[in-house]
């Protein structure tokens, strides 16, 4: 079995926000990240299951990686997702 041992502590599943005309919401995606990291959150998680990747563009799944990889700012593991099948 593999070791993670660079991960410790709870991961936090990041859900992503849509607004009212259900488009990303890339500035609340932003700040709820942010958030998380100021307050010690050490993993991120852009997991298929709480991202809605089924309801986005290629192009919006990797501006909301892009947009969580970059509100961790090196203080938190961030994994994230590809499309799936």
């Amino acid at each position: 079995m593999a070791t993670t041992s660079f991960l410790t502590g709870p991961v936090h599943p990041i859900p992503v926000p849509f607004s009212e005309g259900e488009l990303v919401d890339y500035a609340a995606l932003e700040s709820y990240c942010d958030y998380l990291v100021r307050e010690g959150a050490g993993n991120l998680l852009v997991t298929v299951g709480t991202s809605r990747f089924n309801l986005l563009t290629r192009e919006e799944m990797l501006k909301v990686n892009e947009t969580v990889v970059q509100a961790g700012k090196g203080k938190a593991h961030v994994i994230v997702s590809g499309p799936g099948p």
